[in-house]
Parts: C-alpha cells; structure tokens; sequence
C-alpha cells in the first residue's frame, strides 16, 4: 500500500481540500495542536477534508520534554504529557480524525531537551497509549536523527512516521519519494530495517515547494508517502452489565465471602466491581476474577 499525504498547520495559512484530491491526495494530516493549545485554523479544514473523501490524520506538537516547560523534572513532564494528549483528544474528536494520529517530537531554536532516553520513550508510550484508550491510531513523528539520539527504538510499542529529506525537493512519484532510491547510508538503511519489519508506516520525504499545487495558500507542504493504514480494533465480545446493591455487615472477610458468592452465581467470566461509599473509583476497589 502507498499512501499519498500531506500535512498542514496554520502556516499553510488557507486549503482547498478538493484542489488537493484533484491532485491526487488520498490523505491530510492536520496539525490538531501545539502544546495544549488547538489549532484552529488548521482544524477548519477537518470537514471539507473528509467531504471529500480522503483520510484525515492528525498529529499533536509535544513540548513537554522542554527544559523550559518541565524545570527539569519528570513528574512536571508527566503532567505536561498528561495535559497536552488530552487537548489533542478533544480536538481529534472534534475534527473526525479517523487515520493515524502522531506524536510530534522535535526541538525548536532556543529550546533545549531535559529527558533522558529512557524517559523519554517511556513518556512516549504513555501518551500513545493515552491515545490509543481514546480510541485513535497513534504513531511517533521524528527525524531518524531524533530517533537514533532521543528514543530507545527497541522500547517504543508505536509506529514510526519518519522524516528525512534525500531530495526535500521531490515531489510524489519521483526517485527521492522512493525509499528503495535513496543513497546507501545509515540512516538510508535504518528506515528500511524500520520498513521491513512493519515499524515505518510512514516516511515524510519533502517539505519544499508544491504548496499552490497541493492547495496550501503557502509556497510550502510537506509531503509524506504511507504504506499502512491504521487497523481498526477488533469488535468487544458482547457482555451483560449487571448492577446489584447490597449491604454487607461486618469486617473485610464478610464481605469478600459475599462477593464470592455472587461471583459463583454469575460464573467464572464475571468481573465485579465495588463502588465506595463516595461514589469514587480507586484500585484497590475492583473485584476480578479469570
């Protein structure tokens, strides 16, 4: 499979949707927000895109692994990472964003990295997993560059949307759109280990002209070529939902045994969960049983 797709910003300031899939566009991928702030101007364009067939992605610019967002603290880019997923939720659910969703990770002028490897990555999983509970199709946008110094690849559950420009020049169809093209190097043979193993589902080849062509109002798009598409999850077995009320008296032991019982009434499938006098859920107040 081969996926022609752009992806556009508020820079690209105004888009025809259907001049692009004149062009021969079979997807856009919307910046949804910067931080945890929506992009609005991009997200307007989220209708027209879907009215005209073509797959609408989407992707978030993380800044959580900021210095000068975090302090240097990892409990600060946590709550960040936390923050930041969730505005990007809401608007994916605003837009219909119904392709992949990425994770932008990258590092603008002034601004300077504060997590390890290690971290990193961990705090990458967790936001795609934040993602993915939402019901989206996360992936990890990156240059290899950023990938081979910021991400300990082995460790990462996600797919790759990878950047790297051979010919930032090359339009769709063209020898620097062609992975199998590209001058032998390690970063050349690193995208094709990545590709052949399932892990690159997409690869940003271009980002210089061809923006009136694609119908950007900016000189500029960046162009991507994808060769997979999200699979949907499996459909949940249907399940019976059952609320029952009761007051046990006595201690811990007392009330296990009442459970007990009414798992074994219910059979072994049954999960059962215990509501607090307030009204909240914790761990520690959920029944289970295989």
């Amino acid at each position: 499979m081969r996926k022609k797709i752009i992806d556009l910003s508020r820079h690209q300031q105004t888009f025809d949707a259907g001049k692009a899939r004149a062009a021969g566009v079979d997807g856009v991928i919307l910046r949804h927000a910067y931080g945890d702030k929506p992009d609005t101007q991009a997200l307007r364009w989220a209708a027209d895109i879907l009215a005209q067939g073509m797959t609408l992605g989407g992707y978030g610019f993380a800044t959580w692994h900021y210095k000068s967002r975090n302090n240097g603290s990892v409990d600060t880019a946590r709550a960040q990472m936390r923050r930041q997923v969730d505005a990007w939720i809401a608007a994916a659910k605003q837009s219909g964003c119904n392709g992949w969703f990425a994770v932008d990770q990258e590092q603008e002028a002034g601004e300077v990295m504060s997590l390890d490897k290690k971290t990193n990555t961990a705090l990458l999983n967790e936001a795609c997993d934040r993602l993915a509970a939402a019901g989206l199709h996360p992936c990890m946008y990156c240059s290899v560059a950023w990938d081979f110094q910021y991400i300990c690849t082995a460790d990462l559950r996600y797919p790759y949307w990878m950047a790297r420009y051979s010919d930032g020049n090359a339009d769709f169809g063209e020898a620097g759109a062609e992975l199998t093209k590209l001058p032998d190097g390690q970063y050349t043979r690193w995208m094709q280990k990545l590709h052949g193993e399932g892990r690159l589902v997409g690869w940003q080849f271009a980002s210089t002209g061809f923006g009136r062509k694609y119908g950007a109002g900016s000189a500029h798009i960046d162009r991507s070529v994808f060769y997979a598409e999200p699979i949907a999850p499996a459909p949940a077995a249907p399940c019976q939902v059952v609320y029952l009320a009761a007051v046990v008296q006595g201690g811990r032991a007392d009330a296990e045994t009442a459970v007990h019982k009414i798992e074994k009434a219910l059979g072994k499938d049954a999960v059962l969960w215990r509501a607090r006098p307030d009204g909240e859920e914790k761990k520690e107040d959920v029944w289970e049983w295989n």
